[in-house]
């Protein structure tokens, strides 16, 4: 897939950084939400899904994507680059790796962020971004580094929102829910699946919800 170019004219480019967590706790088969593994779930809402509904979006040609993975660390899996040059796209994660740090996909997602504003910045183009968090679980490497990047980040100008899901190895603490509010830029971009029998139902819902609030256009 190209990388994104800013010569075409638009009204004002999105830029949506999907940061899948794709830890072993991803692997869990829930036990509500239809008994799903919740990374198999995600993988599907996330695509087709989501890229559905951005492709068929009047502003589709505005919706530059890319996709972050991380576990104990995080490596960029795709993008960006321009949602209605994505023909047909299946992600197809799998849970690896032994722990969950937040702050390192948050920082793989900062890289993209910053080389795609040097670009835009050199043609003279406003953009938006949007990073969304999912995760089952809580920063178990470096707190304060988490903090410390997101902090950097909205004061860039970045919307973060977060969807904490469901975990069947011991729960989600009530210290990571705080942490995790504190990573997003606003309480509407949070949501809190981790006790939520319908979790992929919401979870369905909220990605594009939030991506349309920060963008101002339903999608």
């Amino acid at each position: 897939m190209p990388e994104r170019s800013f010569t075409r004219v638009r009204t004002q480019p999105i830029l949506i950084v999907l940061i899948i967590d794709r830890s072993p706790s991803m692997g869990e088969q829930t036990g509500f939400g239809a008994g799903m593994v919740k990374i198999d779930a995600v993988n599907r809402i996330v695509s087709p899904e989501l890229f559905r509904r951005l492709r068929n979006s009047r502003i589709s040609h505005n919706f530059d994507i890319a996709v972050v993975a991380f576990s104990e660390t995080a490596e960029k899996v795709m993008g960006p680059v321009p949602v209605t040059s994505i023909e047909k796209l299946e992600l197809n994660f799998e849970p690896t790796g032994s722990g969950t740090s937040i702050a390192s996909g948050l920082e793989t997602a900062e890289e993209i962020y910053r080389r795609y504003s040097s670009g835009a910045e050199a043609e003279g183009v406003n953009f938006r971004t949007v990073f969304m968090v999912i995760t089952d679980g809580e920063e178990n490497v470096d707190e304060k580094r988490l903090l410390e990047v997101s902090g950097r980040l909205k004061t860039a100008g970045v919307s973060i929102g977060c969807a904490l899901l469901p975990s069947m190895s011991g729960g989600v603490t009530e210290q990571a829910k705080e942490l995790m509010k504190k990573v997003v830029s606003s309480p509407d971009l949070f949501v809190d699946l981790s006790n939520e029998p319908k979790w992929v139902e919401k979870l369905r819902d909220f990605l594009p919800k939030s991506i349309s609030s920060v963008t101002g256009t339903q999608i």
